[in-house]
Parts: structure tokens; sequence; C-alpha cells
């Protein structure tokens, strides 16, 4: 009766042995249960990338104005065409009156003589029946244009001064074919020598015997040339 009683007794105390081990193995499970659940909520939250808020676009500045610099434009040099040498026009030649009784005698005319010292104008005297015709046509020249013609505009720049060294006279002159050298005696006073020689030789050329001159001062120098430069004698 008693080892029936220790029998069942020990039977009990083991199935209570064996259901504590089995309860307590429940609990560590489920400790452990409990814990690999919560690691894992913390890890997936620590490997789970946070979201990045949306950065906010940044508006593009105003873009500048661009200045476009037009090209250079780099213009040749300007050509300056040369000037041509001043030259000495002509001298006009009208030619000899129609009128036979007439002779030409060249005055400066303004304006055309204004610019060019040759463009000198003729006007009509009467032609000498007696007498020498070059002295006529030098006294002519001298003496000048009258009121009337100057009131057209002709004068003479020209004039003589000072004592003669020929006596009376205020010139003298020679031939050599065509040429007439004509030396004055006085001091020529007044401007413009080339016209003075030019009214000399167109007004003698009309006449058809003359076709040089050669005026010379009352020294022999050429007239209107520099001193010692005589080259109109050549």
């Amino acid at each position: 009766m008693d080892d029936k009683i220790y029998v069942r007794e020990e039977t009990t105390n083991r199935n209570t042995i064996v259901l504590a081990i089995i309860a307590i193995i429940f609990v560590v499970v489920g400790i452990l249960g409990v814990g690999y659940i919560v690691l894992n909520n913390n890890n997936g939250k620590s490997t789970a990338q946070s979201p990045q808020p949306s950065p906010t676009p940044t508006p593009n500045p105003t873009p500048e104005p661009t200045t476009i610099t037009p090209p250079t434009t780099v213009n040749p040099p300007t050509q300056v065409p040369a000037t041509p040498p001043a030259q000495t026009p002509p001298a006009t030649t009208f030619g000899p009156p129609a009128d036979s009784t007439k002779i030409n005698v060249y005055f400066h005319k303004s304006p055309e003589t204004d610019t060019n010292p040759s463009a000198l104008v003729p006007v009509l005297r009467d032609k000498p029946t007696t007498g020498n015709i070059v002295s006529y046509t030098f006294n002519q020249i001298l003496t000048g244009p009258s009121s009337a013609e100057q009131a057209q505009g002709f004068k003479k720049p020209w004039s003589l001064g000072g004592s003669s060294t020929c006596g009376t006279s205020s010139y003298k002159y020679t031939y050599s074919g065509s040429t007439l050298t004509f030396n004055l005696c006085m001091d020529y006073t007044g401007t413009a020598p080339n016209e003075f020689i030019n009214s000399l030789t167109l007004s003698l050329k009309d006449q058809g015997k003359i076709t040089k001159v050669i005026a010379l001062d009352k020294n022999g120098n050429c007239l209107g040339l520099a001193a010692g430069d005589n080259s109109c004698k050549t």
C-alpha cells in the first residue's frame, strides 16, 4: 500500500517537473521569439532609408542681357591723291585784231588774271602811222588802261621809278632776229614783273615780228628773277 502511494507520488512529481521544464522551455522560447521579432524590427528600421525631403527647386537666376559688341570695322587708309606739281598756264594769245589800223595791248583783268597771271586780256589801241611801233607799244603798256577799261576790271600792276641810266629815256632795246632784248633804264617799282614781261611779249607777238622778249632790269639782270639768275638770256 505504501509502495503504491510512493510510486504515485513519484510519478506525480516527475510529471510536475516535466511540466515545469516544458513551461520553462515555452517561456524561454517565447522570450527568444519576442526578442527575435524585436531585433528584426529594429534592424528593419535601421536599414530602411529615411525618406529625404524633396529639394526645393532653385529658380534659375534671371540671365543678364548679353551685350553683343559689333566687330570693329577697320577702314582702309584714305588714299589722298597726289597733288600734281603746279604748272604755269600758257599765256593766252588772242591774235592780232581784225582791224589792221588797231593793235592789241595786253593788261591784267579781274577776275581772269587774278588766278592765272598769264591770262592777260587785250584792249585795242590805234596803230601808229609813223614812228617806232615797239616804242609806241611800250609807252601804251606803261600808260595803262583807260578809265573806262579800268571800270571793266583792267589794271596795270607795274610802274617805274628813280633816275634813268639812259638819259631821258626809261628803256632801250635791241633786236636779234625775232628776239627782242628789252632793257629798263629805271627801277621797276611795281608788282608782278612776270605780268609786265607777258604784257610786253604778247603785245609785240601780235604784231608778227617778235616771238621772244628778254626783259632786263637797269643793271642788266633778268627782270623778275633772283639776283645772279640770268637764265632768261639763254
